[in-house]
């Protein structure tokens, strides 16, 4: 039976005068993180922690582990004017934003709102050369020509990602679905984000709200 303050019985009698042997054999249990194992279930929590911190340590100190294909050098590029990069979003079952963007060599970005977006359609904006130069330096830092085609897996759900980079006579497009559990490298997802946020697509995507087939989600 419980206590008018929730506790058992037991420490009431305790209280009045159990003895201390008594009080005291209960308490490694309770007083555990997990209870029945005393001071062992703390230690195993702890390393479990510990190593689960290490691994996103790593992760974030060296975005480029993961799977790779065959090594191929990034190619200089000869003439800006061909540079494109481009980013694809789909829908997934619930309200993913679909658009696609190019960024061109000369700072021309080119946006398609599709779905589930705040601005349907196309738009154009221009951002500063020196921005789409930094960019490209993220793709040659990722090593891009060197990923796989695509990161993908079985799952019934989720949007599928395609960034792709092309100049002069060279093109390589990597596809992500659900990437990071198909060993895609961190350094993929930061280049995706890269686009987004060098385009500025979000004006368009967000904006001051999301529609989805018509209805207002956001």
């Amino acid at each position: 039976m419980q206590g008018a303050f929730g506790g058992s019985d037991m420490r009431i009698v305790g209280l009045l005068g159990t003895n201390d042997s008594q009080a005291q054999s209960a308490s490694p249990s309770e007083n555990s993180y997990w209870p029945g194992l005393g001071g062992v279930g703390t230690i195993v929590t702890l390393v479990i922690v510990a190593l689960a911190f290490g691994m996103f340590l790593v992760v974030w100190s060296d975005p480029s582990l993961g799977d790779y294909g065959p090594t191929v050098p990034f190619p200089k590029i000869r003439d800006w004017q061909t540079l494109r990069i481009t980013l694809s979003r789909g829908l997934c079952f619930g309200w993913c934003p679909a658009f696609d963007v190019e960024v061109r060599g000369d700072g021309t970005v080119l946006y398609n709102g599709k779905e589930c977006v705040a601005t349907k359609g196309e738009r154009v904006t221009h951002i500063d050369p020196s921005a789409v130069a930094a960019l490209v330096a993220q793709f040659r830092a990722a090593n891009y020509f060197s990923l796989r085609d695509g990161y993908e897996v079985s799952v019934p759900d989720g949007s599928r990602l395609q960034t792709s980079i092309s100049f002069d006579d060279r093109k390589k497009a990597v596809v992500d679905y659900w990437g990071r559990d198909a060993g895609m490298p961190f350094n993929v997802y930061l280049l995706e984000r890269a686009v987004e946020r060098v385009s500025g697509v979000d004006r368009w995507v967000y904006g001051d709200g999301r529609y989805c087939f018509g209805e207002r989600i956001e």
